[in-house]
């Protein structure tokens, strides 16, 4: 490979990170610049580019960056973008030994703008599991790594936490604001997948795993702590994350029309989440 040629490669890859920069938070950053090197890594160990004396086409002119990118990456299917609503409604028993100083009630909604999906692959990117992406950012499906949203927490109760007597809860820190993450796990190939709401088909292509954590607030602190008297409890942050998996079919996704599936998850003793996710065709 010719010297230019590297240095068109470094170009490359110092505007692929420079775009990661402006379009993902800033403590994402490290991650996805890591993510966008090696991308461009594997797609150029087979790629050998021409001498500096056959880099011009016909016209004389040099070849187009836009269209030597589109070459080293190939041709990376996307679905219509969605916006993406994610909620969850809690209840909670509360007890001694069930739930004691946890949520007895809590509602939350999310939003995630503009997603896009591309189907996996086993030779190309994104990868053997799928990608995820966000309009306005870079062009290359994200693999493995959250894509962040905006959320907030609606009502709340708690139960009292127990000694064996009562002790009752009060929040001393938020409710804040938080910022939620979606991304693509492992999922299952050829999984059928029956929505909650909208036509039960199609189901092909595989399965397509989201992943969807509750995150933090812009600081990564939690999104809010309360107080029992003989002991605490918190929501969101590095201590207490929540996370769910939805499953549905890469068909379904690439679609791009509406659509909406659940889950249920008790994540403690006497808990239980109940989670929708809604998707929307982005206007």
């Amino acid at each position: 490979m010719t010297s230019p040629s590297r240095a068109f490669l470094t170009l490359v890859l110092c505007l692929t990170l420079a775009a990661l920069a402006c379009s993902l938070p800033g403590r994402l950053l490290r991650s996805a610049a890591s993510e966008a090197v090696d991308a461009i890594r594997e797609a150029t160990v087979e790629v050998e580019l021409p001498d500096q004396e056959d880099e011009q086409d016909d016209s004389g002119s040099p070849p187009n960056p836009s269209d030597m990118i589109g070459g080293l990456l190939g041709d990376i299917p996307t679905s219509p973008p969605y916006d993406i609503y994610v909620g969850a409604n809690v209840t909670g028993n509360c007890g001694a030994f069930t739930n004691s100083g946890g949520f007895a009630s809590l509602t939350f909604d999310s939003v995630f703008h503009g997603i896009r999906f591309s189907p996996p692959s086993e030779d190309n990117l994104p990868g053997p599991y799928g990608g995820i992406s966000q309009e306005g950012g870079v062009p290359i499906p994200v693999v493995g790594m959250g894509l962040m949203g905006e959320g907030e927490l609606g009502t709340f109760t708690f139960c009292p936490m127990y000694e064996p007597e009562s002790h009752p809860c009060s929040v001393t820190e938020g409710p804040s604001p938080f910022e939620p993450s979606l991304r693509i796990g492992a999922g299952e190939s050829g999984v059928p997948v029956v929505p909650l709401v909208g036509t039960p088909v199609p189901s092909g292509g595989g399965e397509a795993l989201l992943i969807y954590s509750i995150g933090s607030t812009s600081d990564l602190s939690p999104i809010m702590v309360w107080d029992c008297e003989i002991g605490t409890g918190a929501l969101g942050g590095s201590l207490s994350p929540v996370q769910v998996a939805f499953p549905t079919s890469w068909d379904r996704l690439m679609q791009g029309e509406a659509f909406t599936l659940g889950a249920i998850s008790d994540l403690d003793e006497g808990e239980v989440w109940e989670w929708t996710i809604r998707f929307v065709p982005a206007e």
